[in-house]
């Protein structure tokens, strides 16, 4: 049967994907436990990114406006990660939620701005390093 070969192969490739992807659960405890750390260390150091941030900018601690920023940005990352950066979404929701939260104009542009930039340098960093590697990778035979 013409194709039957390739389809095999695919097939094994899906396989050992899902081993690969799936198989990490074989303890799941220990690692489970690690998740849940590493995504509450994110929550927490978001929150307190950008109680700094807003701290900095308007001079004034405001954990909880803070935590709600951080919360209707986390939303947006979710919901509109089809758009590149969640660019113009994030700031339009960031300045209404900001001035809903009694900070004043231009607070909410101005952090969603800067978180913005953080990711573009974040992802220059990780292409940074990826090139490196690449460039250090031994060729295939």
């Amino acid at each position: 049967v013409p194709g039957a070969h390739s389809f095999e192969a695919l097939v094994e490739h899906v396989r050992a994907f899902e081993h690969l992807a799936y198989g990490s659960t074989a303890h799941p405890a220990a690692r489970l436990g690690i998740v849940i750390l590493a995504a509450t260390t994110f929550h927490i150091l978001s929150f307190l990114e950008l109680w700094l941030t807003l701290w900095l900018i308007t001079g004034e601690s405001q954990p909880a406006a803070a935590f709600i920023l951080d919360t209707v940005g986390r939303l947006t990352n979710v919901l509109f990660k089809m758009i590149p950066l969640q660019l113009g979404v994030l700031q339009v929701g960031s300045e209404l939620v900001a001035r809903a939260v009694g900070l004043a104009p231009g607070v909410g542009v101005t952090v969603s701005l800067i978180r913005t930039v953080r990711v573009m340098a974040w992802s220059l960093v990780g292409l940074g390093l990826l090139a490196g590697k690449a460039g250090t990778a031994k060729p295939r035979a």
